[in-house]
């Protein structure tokens, strides 16, 4: 179970350095459409994410070097490498979980974009919105996962 919350955990932190980077660059960025000139900027928040994916690759090889022998963590499989056939079972209903989940969130994020066309008129908010709600799903995705995986544990 250690091996799942660890993964989860980074790529919930991760994907929510993605987003902000994202939306630091599209914010701080000169685009003029009439020139078709650009200026992309990418600030702080892009260090640390690049940092931060490199810590995560020692971080990986570093656990499976010191947990991975005991509870079954292959650094090339992640949070889909399992110790017996249980943990096969359980990976695959969490994941059946997930898959199930990802048509009912979608078509939230479909609506709220929809709405939200009405209700913000300028495109660099609206591309902010856009990315903050895509970054906010793969994060409820994650936690979904890991939510059904220690369930799932718990259960077979």
């Amino acid at each position: 179970m250690k091996k799942i919350i660890f993964e989860q955990t980074c790529n919930v932190i991760m994907t929510i350095l993605f987003t902000l980077s994202f939306i630091n660059t599209l914010s701080t960025s000169i685009i003029n459409v009439q020139t078709g000139e650009f200026e992309f900027r990418f600030g702080f928040v892009w260090l640390l994410t690049i940092s931060f994916c490199l810590f995560f690759v020692l971080l990986r090889f570093f656990y499976e070097k010191t947990y991975g022998k005991k509870d079954g963590y292959n650094n090339k499989s992640g949070e889909l490498s399992a110790a017996d056939e249980r943990e096969i079972k359980v990976g695959e209903k969490a994941s059946v979980c997930v898959y199930r989940m990802i048509p009912y969130i979608l078509m939230i994020g479909l609506i709220l974009s929809f709405a939200s066309n009405f209700l913000i008129k300028d495109s660099r908010v609206m591309g902010i919105f856009n990315i903050a709600m895509i970054g906010l799903f793969l994060c409820i995705f994650f936690v979904i996962y890991t939510v059904a995986w220690i369930i799932l544990e718990n259960r077979l």
